[in-house]
């Protein structure tokens, strides 16, 4: 299923980006790696079922807001974007991510 994302980072793809995705935010966080000299091939992915959409909309503030602690990591390659790699992404690797953790498939 497609689900809407907002993005607040981007170079190539999103870098930062945030979907509601069955009742939780659902981070994905891909920061520069000054050490690498490049963006890490994965993403690490945070979820809040109490981060609430104002403060989503306030993207300086997302990453002190998410958990510091990751629900895993996902390669980049495995998030499919719409065509513009803008405005949606497949829930195949949210599935994947959260599969057993109570959230049904629909």
């Amino acid at each position: 299923m497609w689900c809407p994302i907002t993005y607040y980072e981007f170079y190539d793809v999103p870098r930062l980006f945030v979907v509601e995705w069955h009742g939780r935010f659902v981070a994905f966080d891909c920061p520069f790696d000054e050490d690498l000299g490049d963006y890490p091939p994965q993403y690490a992915v945070y979820s809040s079922p109490r981060l609430r959409e104002v403060e989503v909309e306030r993207a300086w503030l997302l990453r002190e807001l998410a958990i510091k602690k990751p629900d895993g990591q996902v390669p980049v390659g495995a998030v499919v974007f719409d065509e513009s790699r803008r405005q949606m992404m497949r829930d195949d690797v949210l599935w994947r991510l959260y599969q057993g953790s109570g959230t049904s498939h629909e």
